[in-house]
Parts: C-alpha cells; structure tokens; sequence
C-alpha cells in the first residue's frame, strides 16, 4: 500500500491560479493560491447565467493538475453570436512530467446551429501565467456533444506554468457545460510498479485470509 501511495502522489506546494472570463467588453479575473476552488458566477455580456469553477494542486490531486468547469452557460439576444472566453492558468508547478493529457468533454442545447468551440491548452517554461509557449493539444468544431483528448509529451523541468483557453460562440437561447482538464500520463514504468504493488497487496490480503 506503500508503493502505490506513493506513484499516485505529486507533491506539490499550493499553485497560484487565475480565472478570466470574458464576453466582449466585459471581463471578470478571479485568483487564489490553488488549496481551494475558485469560480465566478454572473453575466457575462450576453450570457445571462454562467458559473464557472478552477481547479488546480493541491485541492486537486494526482494525475489531476489543472481543471475548467463551465456550468449552464446560457445566452440571451445578440447579434449573429454570442461569444464567451474563458482562461484558467496555474503557476509555480515542480513535479516532472513526461506527458501531459488535455481533456474536453460538453453537451449544449441551441434552437439553432450547434455552438462553435477552440479549446487550447499550453505549458510555459517559464512560469508565465496564461504563456502559451508550447501547445500540448488542441480541438474545435460545432458540437450538441464534444468529447476529445489529446496526449503530448512536453518538457516540464524546473517551474513551469499551465493553462486552458476555451472559446465559445453560440446562436441567442443556447446553453452550454463544459468539462476542460490537463492531467499527467503515468509513464510504463511506473505502471508497471503501480501494477506490482496492487498485485503485491492483492496476495498479502489473500495469505492473511487462509491464516485465519
């Protein structure tokens, strides 16, 4: 039990993180030190209603390491479409990692076309909050449901920032929610001595069975 504490734990110290939301003119930034959520609930320009939540470490734990929420997000008259930004970065991570996988899951509802979305993700080696100095996975389209993934190995010695960009435009009366997330892929190596340690705690539960 150990040994698969211990693959399943990063340690990290808490991360800066930073929210911003914006439509237009209209922008809200929200930050925190990372030990808790942070989320901005509001109008945004023509959305009407939107929550949206940040996660990082350590309130998030491993392989978890940077996650947007953007709950019921709905949209009033405008013009053509309505657009909604949103950008979560953390800073001051530590924790080597060889690759990085970027998630999106989302479903929306439109009496009209399907909303158009960018959804980026980036790693900035020098700490930078919201550098996109490397691209570690990418997708758009229009979508009523959106699930896609990514993996990328990227460099990650030393301080390094994290951040999600999503973008939305949508037809008035749409409603939007949307699940973003970077997480780290365990390498083989370590899988497999994850995949001992289980198998290891799986005959020590079993021996103590027959000795009873």
């Amino acid at each position: 039990m150990l040994l698969t504490s211990g693959l399943l734990s990063i340690p990290s110290l808490a991360n800066p993180i930073t929210l911003r939301v914006s439509s237009g003119a209209n922008s809200h930034t929200v930050s925190g030190n990372g030990s808790t959520p942070i989320s901005f609930a509001g109008p945004v320009g023509p959305f009407v209603a939107n929550v949206t939540v940040g996660n990082t470490q350590p309130f998030l734990t491993a392989p978890d390491l940077l996650n947007l929420l953007s709950i019921d997000a709905k949209t009033k008259n405008c013009f053509g479409s309505c657009s909604l930004l949103v950008a979560l970065t953390a800073t001051n991570f530590t924790q080597p990692v060889s690759f990085f996988k970027s998630t999106l899951l989302g479903t929306a509802t439109s009496l009209r076309a399907a909303p158009l979305f960018s959804f980026s993700t980036y790693l900035s080696p020098t700490n930078t909050p919201f550098g996109q100095n490397i691209l570690l996975g990418s997708c758009s389209g229009r979508f009523f449901v959106v699930n896609c993934m990514s993996t990328k190995a990227a460099f990650s010695g030393g301080l390094y920032s994290l951040t999600i960009a999503l973008s939305i435009d949508a037809a008035p009366n749409s409603s939007i929610n949307v699940d973003s997330d970077i997480s780290a892929v365990p390498e083989p190596a370590s899988m497999a001595l994850l995949g001992f340690g289980l198998l290891s705690g799986a005959l020590m539960l079993k021996q103590r069975a027959m000795h009873k």
